[in-house]
C-alpha cells in the first residue's frame, strides 16, 4: 500500500455547505495567489466521513473514451472510530461507524475496514442486524448485505434511489422469512421480499413526517416502529398506537433494543431519578426497577449466564436478577454494547472507538484514522507537500507517511492561507492561528466575529485580509483596519452578510454579499447593485479572469461581467453554483441544468446527453485545462474531447461530491458527504 504526498501547490478549491438541505457556498471560490503562495481552502460540512487509506488500482468504468489514465491509484480517508453500533459474530466484532464498516478480530486486535469501494452504499453506517442464515445486514443510508465473502447492495427503492441526500434508509428489521422491513428518513416504511412494497403508514391521519428511528420485530412477527411521533405496532394489516396495545406500560417509554432472544426492551423515564426497564417477550411484560447514576439506558445485552447488561452514557451496569452492579467507563458516550462467548462486553464508544470490558479492566481499540473527520471538517495542502485536516478534535497534519495531531485548539477551522513568507493561517471560531513552522501565534481580532471566519487572502504588501459574516478586515501584523458591510450599505450592522472576498490583480478587494458587491479601491468603497447592472443583488461568488474582468454569479442570480466600466448580464435565468476559467480563457459555468462553456463569443452547453452523470452541477474545477465537475451523482471529467464519470466503484469515497482540490502535481482531492476524502493520483 502506497502513501501519497501533496507535492505541489493547490491551484483551485471549491467548497459548499449544506444547510436545511440546500447547498450554499461558504467561501470565495477563486483562489488568487502570488509567487510561491498557497491560496485559500475552506470546507465546512456536517456528517462528513473521515479517515481511511485504501490503495486501489482498477479500470475506470465509463460510457465514453477519455485520455485519463485507467490505472490511477485512489486513496480514501474515513473515520472508523465514530461508532454507532457494535455486533459480535463468532470471533469477530463488527462496528457500524461513520467511516464504513470495521471488522475487528477480537483475539488479535487487528481490523479490516470496508467502505464504498467494497460496495457500501455510503460510508455512513448506522445499524447492524443478522438474518437467520448468519448474513449481516447494514444500514448505510441504503441497505447492504455481507455474506462473509462479498457485499451486496439492495436494489434502489423506487422513486428514491441510493444517491438521495434528503431521503435515506434509517432502520431495518428482518423477520423469520428474511423479509426486510425498511424505515426511511421521511417516515415511510417498505417491505422487501424480492420486490418493494410500501406498507401502510403508522399514521392513518395526516401527521408531521418524521424519520423512522428504529424498527423491531417481536416474537409474534409484529413490526414495531419508533419515531418522534411515538411507538406503533403493525400486525401485517393495521397499525396500533402504543396506548392502544393491551398491557403496554404507562409512562414515557423509549425503545432501547432487541436482545438475543428477540425480546423487546423499553425504558420508562417519566419519574427520574427512579426508572424502569420493561421487557416484552411477545406475550407478557416484565418490569425491572433501575437506580443508576446515569439512568438513561442506551443499549442492552444478555450474557451467557443470563445477566442483563445495560449501557448508559458513562457506565456499564449488570443485573443478575436481584441486584445491580455498576462499572464506570473510561470515556463517556457508550451507544451500543454486545457480548462475546467469553463474557467480554464490547462497547461502541461514540467518537472513542471500541472498548472491551472483561469484568475487571478496560481496553480500547482504535483504527488508524483522524478523529472526527466526518463532523465539521476542513482540508488544505501547503507548498511543502503537507496535508492539513481540522475537525472538532483539533488540527492534524499528514506528511506523506503518518497523520499527527499538531494543535488540538484549532478545531473546526473554516479557512486557510499560506502567505508569501510561508506562514500558515487558520481561521477557527473567532480566533486566527498563525504557524511559522515551529511555533504558533494566536491572534484574537478586536472586533466581534459573529460567526466563523469565511475567507483569508493576502494582498501584495503582505497584508492579511479576512471576512466574517459582516466584517471585512485587514491585519498588517500589528494592527487591524475593519469595515462593517452593513454600515457601508446603510443598513443595520448585521443586515448584510458576506459570502466571499477576492483581491484582484490591482491589489484591490472585492466583496460578494447578500445585498450586492462592494469594491474597495484605495480608501473609498464602491457599491454595485441591480441599479448598476447586476442581475440580482444576492451574489455568491466572484472571479477575475485573465483579462482583468470581474465575474459575479449566484443561485438564481445569473452571470454578470464587469469590464471596468459597466456590467453586462449573461444567463439571467440560470441558477449558477460555480465558475472557473481554463488556460485558453474559456469561462466554465456550473448550473442546475448542465455545464456551460463561454469562449467570449458564444455559449456551449453540456448535459447528460453529452455524457454528464447528471445535469445539476455543484462545483467546477480546471486542472491543466481539464475540467472536473462535482455532482450528487459522482464526479465528471472532461479532457476536451469526451466526458467520463467517477463513482465509488472507481475509488471515489461517495457520490455526493461537495469539494474538489486540484494540485499542480496532477493529483486531485475530492470530498463526498457521507463518503469521506478521496485522493486521486494519476499514474505519471
Amino acid at each position: 500500500m502506497e502513501y501519497w504526498t501533496t507535492a505541489g501547490t493547490v491551484e483551485y478549491v471549491r467548497l459548499e455547505n449544506t444547510m436545511n438541505g440546500i447547498l450554499k457556498p461558504i467561501c470565495n471560490v477563486t483562489l488568487f495567489k502570488k509567487w510561491g503562495s498557497l491560496a485559500i481552502a475552506i470546507i465546512i460540512a456536517t456528517s462528513f466521513s473521515g479517515c481511511q487509506k485504501i490503495a486501489v488500482s482498477g479500470t475506470i468504468s465509463s460510457s465514453t473514451t477519455s485520455s485519463i489514465d485507467n490505472k490511477a491509484d485512489w486513496t480514501t480517508y474515513t473515520d472508523g472510530n465514530t461508532v454507532g453500533q457494535v455486533f459480535v459474530k463468532g470471533n469477530d466484532l463488527w462496528a457500524a461507524t461513520e467511516g464504513g464498516v470495521v471488522e475487528w478480530n477480537m483475539a488479535a486486535g487487528t481490523y479490516q475496514k470496508y467502505t464504498t469501494y467494497d460496495g457500501l452504499v455510503s460510508n455512513y453506517v448506522s445499524g447492524i442486524t443478522q438474518d437467520k442464515a448468519g448474513n449481516l445486514w447494514f444500514v448505510t443510508r441504503g441497505v447492504n448485505e455481507y455474506s462473509g465473502r462479498s457485499w451486496q447492495n439492495l436494489s434502489e427503492i423506487p422513486d428514491i434511489g441510493i444517491n438521495n441526500l434528503l431521503i435515506s434508509v434509517t432502520a431495518i428489521a428482518l423477520n423469520n422469512k428474511n423479509n426486510i422491513y425498511i424505515g426511511m428518513s421521511d417516515g415511510s416504511i417498505y417491505l422487501f421480499n424480492g420486490k418493494y412494497q410500501q406498507i401502510k403508514s403508522p399514521r392513518e391521519t395526516p401527521a408531521p413526517v418524521t424519520s423512522i428511528e428504529a424498527l423491531a420485530l417481536d416474537n409474534n412477527n409484529n413490526i414495531w416502529s419508533i419515531s418522534s411521533e411515538g411507538i406503533q405496532r403493525y400486525n401485517g394489516k393495521t397499525w396500533v398506537d402504543s396506548g392502544d396495545i393491551p398491557g403496554f406500560p404507562q409512562g414515557t417509554l423509549s425503545f432501547i433494543g432487541v436482545d438475543k432472544n428477540d425480546d423487546l426492551w423499553f425504558q420508562d423515564t417519566s419519574d427520574l431519578p427512579s426508572s424502569y426497564l420493561y421487557r416484552y417477550d411477545g406475550k407478557s411484560w416484565q418490569k425491572i426497577e433501575i437506580l443508576l447514576t446515569d439512568s438513561d439506558v442506551q443499549s442492552i445485552a444478555i450474557d451467557n449466564q443470563g445477566n442483563l447488561w445495560c449501557a448508559t452514557l458513562g457506565t456499564l451496569n449488570r443485573y443478575n436478577g436481584k441486584t445491580w452492579q455498576t462499572f464506570n467507563c473510561p470515556v463517556r458516550g457508550i451507544d451500543s454494547i454486545s457480548v462475546d462467548d467469553k463474557g467480554n462486553i464490547w462497547c461502541g464508544a461514540n467518537t472513542n472507538g471500541v472498548l472491551r470490558f472483561d469484568g475487571n479492566s478496560w481496553k480500547t481499540y482504535l483504527t488508524n484514522d483522524i478523529k472526527g473527520i466526518n463532523d465539521q471538517t476542513f482540508i488544505a495542502g501547503d507548498n511543502d507537500g503537507n496535508t492539513w485536516v481540522s475537525t472538532g478534535y483539533g488540527l492534524s497534519c499528514f506528511n506523506g507517511k503518518n497523520w499527527e495531531i499538531v494543535n488540538s485548539d484549532v478545531v473546526n477551522a473554516t479557512c486557510f492561507l499560506q502567505d508569501t513568507q510561508g506562514n500558515l493561517w487558520f481561521g477557527s471560531g473567532e480566533t486566527l492561528y498563525c504557524y511559522n513552522g515551529s511555533s504558533w501565534n494566536i491572534i484574537t481580532p478586536p472586533f466581534g466575529v459573529f460567526g466563523s471566519f469565511n475567507s483569508i487572502v493576502e494582498d501584495n504588501t503582505g497584508g492579511i485580509w479576512v471576512s466574517t459574516n459582516n466584517i471585512v478586515a485587514r491585519f498588517d501584523g500589528k494592527s487591524w483596519t475593519t469595515f462593517n458591510v452593513g454600515n457601508i450599505f446603510g443598513v443595520s450592522p448585521m443586515g448584510t452578510l458576506i459570502n466571499s472576498i477576492i483581491i484582484d490583480n490591482q491589489n484591490t478587494i472585492w466583496v460578494a454579499t447578500t445585498d450586492g458587491i462592494l469594491h474597495l479601491d484605495g480608501t473609498d468603497w464602491k457599491i454595485y447593485t441591480t441599479s448598476d447592472g447586476l442581475t440580482e443583488n444576492y451574489i455568491t461568488g466572484l472571479l477575475q479572469d485573465k483579462s482583468g474582468n470581474i465575474w459575479a454569479y449566484g443561485y438564481g442570480s445569473g452571470l454578470d461581467r464587469y469590464d471596468g466600466g459597466s456590467w453586462q448580464s449573461f444567463l439571467p435565468d440560470d441558477s449558477i453554483s460555480d465558475i472557473a476559467q481554463d488556460q485558453n480563457g474559456n469561462i466554465w459555468v456550473a448550473t442546475d441544468h448542465g455545464v456551460i462553456k463561454f469562449d467570449g463569443n458564444k455559449f456551449q452547453s453540456y448535459t447528460t446527453a453529452d455524457g454528464l452523470s447528471e445535469n445539476s452541477i455543484r462545483l467546477i474545477v480546471i486542472d491543466n485545462n481539464d475540467v472536473w465537475c462535482g455532482t450528487y451523482d459522482g464526479v465528471n471529467y472532461y479532457d476536451g474531447k469526451a466526458w467520463q464519470s467517477f463513482t465509488p466503484k472507481d475509488g471515489l469515497a461517495g457520490v455526493q461530491v461537495l469539494q474538489i482540490v486540484s494540485e499542480k502535481s496532477g493529483d486531485i482531492w475530492f470530498f463526498s458527504i457521507f463518503g469521506g476524502i478521496s485522493h486521486y493520483a494519476p499514474t505519471k
